[in-house]
């Protein structure tokens, strides 16, 4: 195809997307009177359910829960001769959601984080061999506690007119049907942390939805903060060309959730120590779906660039993630699941550093394996995970058992073991640049292993 039909073609894609988005934003209040009632599977309630169940208001309209975790960590060594490093964590976290009328509440999440030793990031960073501010450094900032943080990491008003949803301020989004990685949210930054189970960032945007009938609606968002969740305020972001969004239509048919639709990702986070934090801005044609084979639940989705310029190529610009989960006789799961990253490196020697050294993943091709089986009436939960790197045979290994000696107390023991060949992603040693000179490096070493205890109580 001619460079001009494929500029042709980037023009049509971004105008009929953003068109796509602004007309659900404004329509969707106009369309509130012509629809009957908003169908269960789109209410806001819904989409906020998580470990701690749906939101069931007071009398009074309020209601607050949360939760109280505290984790031991133990950071190994890699030989007999070393020391191992230990850190605590303790997270508070609380969610108030204050309903004023039937149609219209308010949700707020905060979260009070303390982290010693090994768990806090600053520490652990000189542990790895990364850059980081030390003791003296930190003494120049007497008014901030590098060892706790207060975070208000939801905060947002939802309306319901009908139909119609909308959502306004920061707020949790997650796209995708796949388990441990989700091509289609790229709305989020994508790290290791997403095999963990931890809440998704939350970003500001505006995010409405319109039930079109049962099992059939629109949804989507106009962000104004991008992937990497800068604390910087980027000036780039006010224009228009540079706001993240996504448009999305959903269907159920049957027990099969389908969805296809249109992203557009902006990405500040830099790729190198002497960098700009310049949004990197791509569009993406996304679609997913989830549903059973007889006894086995099958799941795919799939990101494909349609930004076509000069660097456009099928194996640069698709990735995708299908997978399966079969409930074995006595509560026994399995699942596998392949990820691919069109971006990502097939030689361990392109492995870009700074992006190992925030916990992204460096390369192409990835197969994830979970085991899990409950025992007791379901108060020992065992789960083991394996992630391998199809590229270079590196593997990380995250074994995991809870118990649950009450329904609102959980009880963890688990490790993390990352083991490859010299160089390769899970072996975790590399060396980072560290000046303009190309041999100023520092070594660094990501991969020691490491084993946690942790306690977690629900109110």
């Amino acid at each position: 195809m001619s460079n001009r039909k494929w500029i042709a073609t980037r023009i049509w894609a971004r105008s009929i997307a953003s068109l796509g988005v602004f007309a659900l934003l404004i329509v969707s209040p106009l369309a509130a009177d012509d629809w009957g009632d908003l169908d269960d599977q789109w209410n806001d309630d819904a989409a906020e359910a998580d470990d701690w169940g749906v939101w069931d208001a007071g009398e009074d309209g309020a209601d607050i829960s949360g939760y109280f975790e505290s984790t031991g960590i133990t950071v190994l060594p890699r030989n007999l001769d070393g020391e191992p490093q230990f850190g605590l964590q303790s997270i508070l976290r609380l969610r108030g959601r204050f309903e004023p009328s039937d149609t219209l509440s308010v949700t707020v999440e905060v979260e009070y984080r303390d982290r010693r030793g090994a768990a806090n990031p600053l520490t652990r960073r000189r542990l790895i061999g990364a850059p980081s501010l030390d003791e003296d450094d930190q003494a120049q900032f007497p008014a901030t506690d590098f060892n706790r943080e207060l975070v208000f990491d939801y905060a947002y008003a939802s309306a319901r007119f009908g139909p119609v949803d909308l959502r306004v301020g920061r707020q949790p989004l997650a796209w995708g049907t796949a388990y441990a990685f989700n091509p289609t949210e790229l709305m989020n930054p994508a790290s290791l942390a997403e095999l963990t189970g931890v809440e998704p960032p939350g970003i500001t945007a505006v995010a409405p939805s319109i039930s079109l009938g049962t099992g059939l609606g629109l949804e989507g968002y106009l962000a104004f903060e991008d992937r990497s969740r800068q604390a910087t305020a980027l000036s780039a972001l006010a224009e228009a060309g540079n706001l993240p969004f996504g448009f999305r239509a959903r269907a159920y048919a049957g027990m099969w959730d389908l969805a296809a639709g249109v992203v557009r990702s902006v990405d500040s986070a830099p790729v190198a120590a002497d960098s700009e934090a310049v949004p990197a801005v791509d569009d993406y044609a996304v679609a997913e779906l989830a549903g059973p084979l007889g006894p086995v639940t099958v799941y795919a989705e799939a990101a494909v660039e349609i930004d076509p310029d000069d660097r456009w190529e099928a194996e640069r610009s698709i990735d995708g993630a299908v997978g399966f989960q079969y409930e074995l006789p006595f509560e026994v799961g399995i699942q596998a699941e392949y990820h691919r990253r069109g971006r990502g490196a097939i030689d361990s020697g392109d492995y870009d550093p700074q992006s190992r050294l925030a916990g992204r993943l460096a390369a192409r091709d990835y197969l994830v394996g979970i085991v899990d089986f409950h025992l007791f009436d379901d108060r020992v939960h065992t789960v083991f995970a394996a992630l391998t790197n199809l590229n270079d045979g590196s593997v990380a290994l995250m074994p995991e058992v809870q118990y649950s000696p009450y329904s609102d107390l959980e009880l963890t023991l688990g490790a993390s073991v990352l083991h490859g060949p010299d160089e390769s992603e899970f072996d975790g040693r590399f060396d980072l640049p560290t000046g303009p000179d190309p041999g100023e490096v520092t070594a660094i070493d990501i991969a020691r292993p490491q084993l946690y205890l942790a306690a977690k109580w629900y109110f």
